[in-house]
């Protein structure tokens, strides 16, 4: 033996001869039992299959009837989600998607309680067969049963108690094909690179040279001394690349490839990627975290999701419907594809703006729960939205008679069916109000009702002039104030809200100003209606602490007059009250919104029901200037300083 050959039996790198022992090159055959070993012995394709596996694991089934309505609680929900009691749903249907990756082929046994061939039988348990050990058995092209091999025997399946779940090979319709099959020659690379760099860490080293020595032949113990002397200085992993100096006669040939010259990174980024494409996995599922961003990582699940699990699941419960149930059911499973959150904000934004969305249609979609609002079902346009061709209204040129003025456009209000649209929108939106109104006016009442109660309950060792109790316990002045300070801000900010409601009608992408002519109108206004309900209710009052006395009740049985009284008022006046304050407060904002918007005109809408009076619904459409007063008087509908007959119960607007 020369001394290159002692040098390749004592230092060479051992011979690797396939990724799996005995050998799988490249070209031969492979069957099933081959692909369940490739699966194992490969590091990223034993990943993806597994990540495909846990998200199909992970399916919510549901059973649809004939019209595609969820069925609760069916029977065969039980056993789809408990398939056996050694299995739970998630684990079974992981390992079923497994065998269909890796093999092509899954079966699946029903257990049945049926005793014979003319009775029911339920689906009690499912089972998953090995599917290398199964054998299909055709009689003349007819499929007979099937054949399940295992080394306690073999046990035969009528067909129709196996569900055959399968990737349809295209040179064998009836028989599945691997996943894996396509990718052989990617997981071999990958297996045989890191087999070669294993191989390398396991014998301290590779050949990278050999030394020659000119001497004709060494004494084995000086060979054995040349070894030693380089496993102590240079074989440690710590002493990689260093130079080794050899006395005597020696020359150095170079023979290996460096890592950098096998290219070994870049090969394996090569191999991953042919995994990738073969599982349809995302690199950052497998691992690599290589140029990943939370956007494009949060975008590849997704698109796992929709484009990889969503068509497994597909095909899952589509195998399932076909063997399970009749055409009146269907199974099917629960999408687990997230939503793209800001894609569905600009969508809905996209609907508000371009006014295919009501705001209320917005606020659902938004899945924030949030509640619907009044005024908020109807699709709301601009002023400014009008057909081409038309004009806008211009301010009428000086010297023009106003009783003969004419609009140059066609006013949206001037349509019928536009004015309808506008009343419901405006009798919804004034019933919302009222009855926030109602709760802070009943409120008012509760407290002041509770003041009374109190003065006249507190001390009952004080001497009264019984006579004039209410004289000593009414205060009219703080009543008003305390009503003025409830109810104030509440009509402040509803008549805010009908001013803005103006203006995009109007078309102005301005919001309405409260100027100090609106507030001042508005205090001016709550401070009137609260000395006429303080008035009504006073005189009320007054009149049953005087029929209290004259009837020499006790003290309780005031306080039961008086508690008798404001339940009255709650009753019917609060509806009332609350009914004018709100529409008048609204219909004078409405106005100063159109004002605000560069509005000349205003035009009077009727609601048009069975309530609505038959003076106000012959003025519907009508149209002034926006600074002269409708054909009764009203500037506004509402307008309190009319006569009550034309203001009480009024729901028109404009």
């Amino acid at each position: 033996m020369g001394l290159l050959d002692n040098f390749r039996k004592n230092w060479g790198a051992k011979k690797y001869t396939g990724i799996i022992a005995g050998g799988l090159p490249a070209g031969t055959r492979w069957g099933d039992m081959s692909f369940l070993k490739a699966n194992d012995v490969s590091l990223y394709t034993n990943r993806a299959i597994s990540r495909r596996a846990q998200k199909v694991g992970e399916i919510d089934f549901v059973v649809l009837d004939a019209k595609g309505a969820v069925i609760e609680n069916d029977p065969i929900l039980k056993v789809l989600n408990r398939p056996n009691k050694h299995f739970s749903k998630y684990d079974f249907w992981a390992l079923n998607q497994t065998y269909i990756d890796v093999v092509g082929d899954s079966y699946v046994w029903m257990e049945t309680n049926r005793k014979d061939a003319f009775s029911a039988k339920t689906i009690t348990a499912m089972h998953i067969l090995r599917p290398d050990l199964v054998k299909a058995v055709y009689v003349k092209g007819m499929l007979l049963h099937y054949e399940y091999s295992t080394p306690d025997g073999t046990v035969n399946y009528d067909a129709d108690e196996v569900v055959h779940f399968y990737r349809p090979d295209p040179l064998n319709p009836l028989k599945g094909v691997s996943l894996l099959k396509a990718g052989i020659h990617a997981i071999q690379t990958e297996q045989q690179i890191g087999a070669y760099h294993a191989r390398i860490l396991e014998n301290g080293g590779k050949i990278e040279g050999v030394m020659k020595f000119t001497t004709e032949r060494l004494q084995p113990e000086q060979l054995q001394e040349l070894k030693d002397g380089y496993e102590k200085e240079y074989a440690d992993a710590r002493n990689a690349g260093r130079p080794l100096f050899v006395g005597g006669d020696a020359a150095y040939q170079n023979l290996g490839l460096t890592p950098h010259e096998m290219a070994f990174m870049d090969a394996k980024k090569m191999t991953l990627e042919d995994i990738v494409i073969m599982t349809a996995v995302p690199k950052i599922l497998l691992g690599s975290v290589d140029d990943v961003q939370f956007s494009n990582s949060d975008a590849s699940m997704r698109m796992f999701l929709r484009e990889t699990i969503n068509p497994l699941l597909k095909a899952l419960t589509s195998a399932l419907t076909h063997k399970l149930t009749d055409d009146t059911k269907t199974i099917s499973f629960i999408d687990p594809t997230p939503e793209n959150i800001d894609e569905k904000l600009k969508q809905i934004a996209s609907g508000v703006t371009n006014h295919y969305l009501t705001v209320n249609e917005a606020r659902e979609m938004s899945e924030l729960g949030l509640e619907p609002i009044e005024g908020g079902d109807t699709i709301m346009v601009p002023f400014n939205l009008l057909p081409l061709g038309k004009e806008r209204f211009t301010t009428p040129a000086p010297g023009t008679d106003e009783k003969k003025l004419k609009s140059t456009i066609e006013h949206p209000l001037l349509d019928v069916d536009v004015r309808s649209m506008w009343a419901d929108i405006s009798v919804k939106r004034a019933d919302a109000r009222e009855e926030i109104f109602i709760k802070h006016l009943d409120n008012y009442f509760k407290e002041q009702m509770g003041r009374f109660v109190a003065a006249v309950s507190i001390d009952q060792k004080r001497v009264f002039r019984i006579k004039n109790l209410f004289d000593e316990v009414a205060n009219a002045t703080l009543e008003i104030r305390l009503g003025h300070s409830t109810l104030y801000p509440v009509l402040a900010e509803m008549a805010e809200a009908a001013g803005n409601d103006s203006m995009r009608l109007a078309g102005s992408t301005y919001g309405f100003n409260m100027t100090s002519d609106v507030t001042g109108w508005i205090d001016a206004r709550t401070n009137v209606f609260m000395e006429k309900i303080t008035a009504t209710t006073f005189e009320k009052l007054k009149s049953e602490f005087q029929a209290s006395f004259d009837a020499g009740e006790s003290r309780p049985e005031l306080v039961a007059r008086i508690e008798n009284t404001y339940g009255e008022i709650t009753e019917w006046r609060s509806n009332l009250i609350a009914r004018t304050e709100v529409h008048i407060a609204s219909q004078y904002a409405n106005m100063e919104g159109y004002k605000q918007a560069g509005l000349n005109i205003k035009i009077w809408v009727a609601v048009g029901d069975i309530h609505t009076r038959d003076s106000h619904y012959i003025m519907d459409g009508q149209e002034r200037p926006i600074g002269m007063p409708f054909s009764n008087g009203l500037m506004f509908p509402g307008d309190p300083t009319g006569s009550a007959g034309e203001v009480i119960n009024c729901r028109c607007t404009m």
